[in-house]
């Protein structure tokens, strides 16, 4: 799977520069020195991730303002965001896994003349088990409306770029769709939560927690569905307003971490905590006799179940070469 500008893997990725065992020594620290987390050589400009811990942890970084380059002097793509001002920034954002031990020299930084200059943003954390699903998914209607569709599914439950890092959102579906596509109600219940005013996105690590989203509550009291990355100011409903499966809820927006505009749907089974583990979704199509279908990253679905994938120059009209402007995307898929 590629998205513009960011480069997906872990230390044995055809891009990265090297991977090697954690030692203090060669990283120059002393017995008692805290370990960093990051690392640029002052002289090389090499930049590298240090998993000094017992488990395995999941790094997500951004480099604004400078060029990198992996194995071999390949360029690796940046790619445009908007940040909370309105203006076009440009960034170079990786995505790795570093198993217990591992230090990972991930790329050189390039026209930097001194480290105060180094413009970065990361957010690191342990990559948890996670628990045992229920022994049956989670059944919605659709999310996305009819026309515009199919929908391709950039990720799925355990997404590489970034579903896998956290069990609040292992399980989650993201379907791109153009910005504007109405989202629907995929069950009734009532609206717990609606916040749309957010206006920054791309695919930069900073951005990872200013997404616009609504909450529903369906009518079993417990289970929540949130819809993230909403348009900003699309919201047709508010907070405590009853709503019916199949209602125009809002609009598929490019708000918050987004490489590609997208609708992010996941599910818990407990309104009080943000934080608890995803539930297992499946869709029901609207045809009569369809079977219940569990999107697949990399396939393509609308309410009818799985599609074809559109004509192929449809696809690059609307895929990631236009989306990113043309530059080169990487991935463990590379290799």
């Amino acid at each position: 799977m590629h998205w513009p500008g960011c480069h997906v893997g872990d230390g044995l990725s055809p891009w990265v520069l090297r991977r090697r065992a954690f030692s203090r020594s060669e990283l120059g620290l002393r017995r008692k020195q805290a370990v960093p987390d990051l690392s640029v050589d002052p002289r090389s400009h090499t930049l590298s991730f240090i998993n000094a811990h017992a488990v395995a942890r999941a790094f997500f970084c951004s480099i604004r303002r400078h060029a990198c380059s992996g194995a071999h002097g390949r360029k690796l793509a940046p790619a445009a965001w908007t940040d909370d001002a309105g203006a076009v920034r440009y960034s170079v954002t990786f995505v790795l896994t570093l198993g217990p031990g591992e230090v990972v020299d991930v790329c050189r930084i390039r026209g930097l003349h001194a480290l105060r200059d180094l413009d970065l943003y990361s957010d690191i954390c342990p990559i948890k088990p996670i628990p045992p699903p229920p022994p049956a998914p989670l059944v919605l209607g659709f999310p996305l409306a009819s026309r515009g569709g199919p929908y391709f599914c950039s990720q799925a439950a355990g997404g590489s770029l970034s579903h896998f890092a956290h069990e609040s959102t292992y399980h989650a579906v993201d379907l791109d769709a153009p910005v504007g596509t109405p989202v629907l109600a995929v069950a009734s219940g009532t609206v717990l939560a609606v916040s749309d005013f957010a206006t920054c996105g791309g695919p930069d690590t900073s951005l990872f927690f200013k997404y616009n989203a609504l909450t529903l509550l369906l009518r079993d009291g417990i289970t929540t569905v949130e819809y993230v990355h909403l348009a900003a100011g699309s919201s047709r409903v508010h907070a405590g307003e009853q709503v019916r499966k199949g209602q125009h809820l809002c609009d598929v927006g490019n708000v918050g971490f987004c490489p590609t505009a997208h609708l992010h749907i996941e599910a818990h089974a407990n309104p009080h905590d943000e934080a608890a583990p995803s539930l297992p979704l499946a869709f029901e199509p609207q045809i009569e006799g369809g079977d219940l279908f569990v999107p697949l990253a990399g396939g393509w679905y609308d309410e009818q179940g799985p599609r074809s994938p559109p004509q192929i120059e449809e696809a690059q009209t609307s895929g990631d070469e236009s989306s990113s402007g043309g530059w080169e995307t990487v991935s463990n898929e590379d290799s």
